[in-house]
């Protein structure tokens, strides 16, 4: 296995997905889809607020499915789906929306020439709102999500916006499911080309108050800058931008800004690049922040990463970034995925991300054993908004590799509220076949309790194929877990996933 085939594997490891089981702990159910199971969701699809599961893959002819899961009273779910669904062939892409601002949502399906709703109760589709965009092809191969559908004005409806040639096209939802308001925002697209093929991308796509007018606007993050479109009185959005500055030393995501940056890479002896990586609201002050990543190279041993946190701020009613972050954390080595959340309950993001410290004597015991122990930290945020400079807690994973064929058994790590109590507990993989969940103390010194409650799960290889949902609305961390669907944990398990209720 080549060093650079292992330290892609290596720098894609940690995400925080989760997993447990045992009856004392959970009631389990284990399911035998009729498909492939490529991603699990929940979506208050048959009723207002009441959650159902969504088990979404492809079936023995190829054909995309979604199977809607119910669960009982005894918190098992039901072996059989309510209701299977196949993606038109003519679809594009789908989203889930929530059309009437009731908590109740739809399954949306995007083709070249609009939008398409599935109605549940005549089993068929009808047309909701005829939309231009840059996707041209009527069929195509891939079963992917695409965010079109969302709430852009802060109503609690979802409305419709979508990339074209010319600009953003907008359909605003009057909340009874109508889409009549068109509204051509002035934003383009960037043209690329790729082996003279022209590619065309976006740039991410926000909401925020950015001038604090009580008000939610749309804003995209091109380079140094948001793009802002800002919210009229009457609901509807200004067609031409306003520019909001980011004075932060980033480098930016425009195709002009890639092409200098990547001629940089021909000297790794000394790198250092920052780009912004999160825009959310971190220190929970209800302002958008910017998280950006410092990368550092020097060689390929001598490696680092810093996470600077520019908290958002109000100047003279517009948003604001200081130049130097409010909290930086520094990790040494290689880093691998981060998540924030919130695992004290305070309303603040914590940090947790993974990393690990690459030299000759740590690539001869992976040789050796097939192996590299993965540290997960934990950094808590304080009530001024600081990240401590040391993790709170650290726990270490083991990550198995295949020298043979490069392939790596990533662990599950992952947090959720498993007892109520409003306290992230943590949970690990060990294996393919064990769990060990460490549960928070909320009033206690430590995060966690030292000693660990250990379960015996059948896991995927692959820990991101784990997730935590509450899914029967009590408060409680559950666990959904699927399986490989081409067959890398077993073709008996393709169709498999279980759901693990907390009790």
């Amino acid at each position: 296995m080549s060093l650079k085939k292992w330290f892609t594997a290596l720098s894609a490891l940690v995400s925080i997905p989760v997993v447990a089981q045992d009856s004392a702990v959970f009631t389990i159910s284990d399911i035998q889809a009729n498909h492939t199971v490529s991603e699990l969701l929940l979506v208050p699809f048959f009723k207002a607020g009441e959650q159902v599961l969504v088990a979404k893959g492809r079936t023995a002819d190829n054909e995309k499915m979604f199977s809607f899961y119910e669960v009982g009273l005894d918190k098992k779910m039901k072996e059989s789906p309510s209701l299977t669904v196949l993606m038109p062939e003519a679809a594009l892409f789908y989203d889930f929306a929530s059309l009437t601002g009731d908590k109740k949502q739809s399954l949306l399906f995007l083709n070249s020439e609009g939008v398409q709703r599935f109605d549940p109760e005549r089993g068929g589709f009808e047309t909701l709102a005829a939309l231009s965009s840059m996707y041209r092809k009527n069929e195509s191969p891939l079963f992917e999500a695409l965010d079109f559908a969302r709430d852009l004005n802060g109503d609690g409806c979802d409305d419709l916006i979508m990339p074209d040639f010319h600009g953003y096209w907008l359909r605003l939802n009057d909340c009874k499911g109508n889409f009549q308001n068109e509204i051509l925002l002035n934003m383009q697209v960037e043209m690329r080309l790729s082996r003279q093929r022209p590619l065309y991308s976006q740039f991410p796509l926000y909401t925020a108050d950015v001038n604090f007018d009580g008000k939610i606007d749309i804003l995209f993050q091109k380079d140094k800058s948001f793009v802002a479109f800002l919210q009229k009185a009457d609901g509807s959005f200004a067609t031409d931008p306003s520019l909001y500055e980011i004075d932060i030393d980033v480098i930016g995501n425009s195709f002009a800004e890639f092409i200098r940056s990547d001629e940089r890479y021909e000297d790794q002896t000394d790198l250092t690049e920052t780009r912004i990586v999160s825009v959310e609201d971190i220190n929970g002050d209800n302002i958008i922040d910017i998280v950006a990543e410092k990368d550092r190279a020097k060689g390929l041993f001598d490696r680092s990463t810093t996470y600077q946190f520019h908290y958002g701020s109000e100047v003279n009613k517009r948003l604001t970034f200081r130049p130097e972050p409010s909290t930086s954390i520094k990790l040494e080595g290689i880093k691998a995925r981060n998540r924030y959340i919130d695992f004290t309950g305070d309303g603040r993001k914590d940090f947790v991300v993974g990393s690990v410290k690459i030299g000759i004597g740590k690539i001869i015991g992976i040789l050796l054993s097939g192996s590299v122990g993965i540290h997960v930290n934990f950094y808590e945020q304080d009530e001024k908004g600081t990240y401590s400079k040391k993790p709170t807690f650290r726990k270490k994973v083991s990550v198995d590799f295949d020298m043979s064929s490069g392939q790596s058994s990533i662990s599950v790590a992952e947090m959720a509220d498993i007892n109520g109590d409003k306290a992230k507990d943590m949970i690990l993989g060990k294996g393919t076949d064990k769990l060990r969940i460490y549960m928070a103390t909320p009033t206690g010194k430590k995060l966690f309790k030292k000693k660990d409650i250990e379960l015996k799960v059948d896991l995927p290889k692959n820990g991101e194929l784990v997730t935590t949902e509450d899914v029967n609305d009590d408060g409680k961390g559950d666990l959904l877990i699927h399986f490989d669907r081409l067959g890398a944990d077993g073709e008996n398990n393709k169709n498999r996933f279980m759901v693990l209720i907390a009790n």
